[in-house]
């Protein structure tokens, strides 16, 4: 299956495919990644945690969202007494990286909210440079 994707989309798709490469040991959270308009979306399904748990960080181009929760010693020998017979999600000190589409996203303006088990962050789209008009003086 061939599928054709907006090519403004290619850089912040980039990071996500290239998490499945990771150690099948490490679950990542499954994300969506929308196309609005004015903004991009990106829902990240994470359910179990508390929106505290969550640091969210952008550096140059790169926006990383991971758990900063801090398991005590108590719950970590609990965890290792289990014995799974499937496991399909475990997000405790989970790491993602999505790598943003150079000069489109709005760095100062990216906003985040988590409600029934999803993460959605916001990265609104800069205005066009071409949409705002200009005055030219003639000498």
């Amino acid at each position: 299956m061939i599928i054709k994707r907006n090519s403004l989309l290619d850089e912040l798709l980039a990071a996500t495919e290239n998490s499945f490469a990771k150690t099948t040991q490490e679950i990542v959270p499954a994300s969506n990644i929308i196309d609005n308009e004015n903004s991009f979306e990106i829902y990240l399904a994470v359910p179990g945690l508390d929106k505290t748990n969550f640091d969210i960080s952008i550096k140059e181009e790169l926006l990383t969202v991971s758990d900063k929760s801090e398991k005590n010693t108590e719950k970590k020998e609990n965890e290792a007494k289990r014995i799974y017979a499937s496991r399909g999600y475990n997000f405790k000190n989970f790491s993602k990286t999505f790598t943003l589409p150079k000069d489109i996203v709005d760095k100062e303006n990216i906003s985040a909210k988590y409600e029934n088990g999803e993460l959605i962050i916001t990265l609104p789209k800069k205005e066009k440079e071409e949409n705002k008009a200009l005055s030219i003086a003639v000498k």
